[in-house]
């Protein structure tokens, strides 16, 4: 990997739980200004979404070199799920 050469087990760790602290603990907020300024709910949650799978495809590509097309239907079938039933609901309940 790219960035383990210049971090220790454990900064890396701690540094994944500020992003996951940071991202996660920003979304309700961040849904509720863009609510308030107009965006749909299912429009913004597609949004949301191709934004996050473009950075874990970047990912993906960084650390292993190549997305294995064999993993494509299980990756769009969560995906599809997750819109619907995770973020989809989370911002239509907003």
């Amino acid at each position: 990997m790219l960035w383990r050469p210049l971090m220790g087990r454990n900064t890396l760790a701690w540094a994944a739980m500020a992003a996951v602290y940071l991202l996660w603990g920003t979304g309700c907020l961040a849904i509720k200004v863009c609510l308030d300024q107009g965006f749909g709910p299912f429009a913004l949650g597609t949004t949301r979404l191709f934004a996050a799978a473009s950075v874990l495809a970047l990912v993906a590509v960084a650390t292993r070199g190549r997305l294995v097309r064999s993993e494509l239907p299980g990756i769009l079938g969560a995906g599809a799920l997750y819109w619907v039933l995770g973020s989809g609901l989370q911002v239509w309940g907003q």
